[in-house]
Formats: C-alpha cells, structure tokens, sequence
C-alpha cells in the first residue's frame, strides 16, 4: 500500500538566462513555483 501523502514541494517555474553583448550566458535568475527566486551562476569548463 502506498503511504501517506507529503506536504508539497517546490518547483521551478521559469528560468531566465542572461547574455553579454557576444551573447555569451553568464547568468540567470530561476524562479521558483513558490515565487521565490535563486540566482544561476554559469562557470566555463576548460577542455
């Protein structure tokens, strides 16, 4: 038998990313289901 139900989560709700003038992203803010915000920070991996 299943169990019982948990409270509900958060989810995201959109993501807005942010480019620099040679349209690279350096960014971004996701906003949550909640409302709530967090910021996305990109980091470039060298190869």
């Amino acid at each position: 038998p299943a169990g019982a139900a948990g409270a509900a989560g958060v989810g995201v709700k959109s993501i807005a990313l942010t480019a620099d003038a040679s349209g690279k992203i350096t960014g971004g803010t996701l906003t949550k289901t909640d409302n709530t915000t967090a910021a996305i920070t990109v980091t470039t991996a060298t190869a």
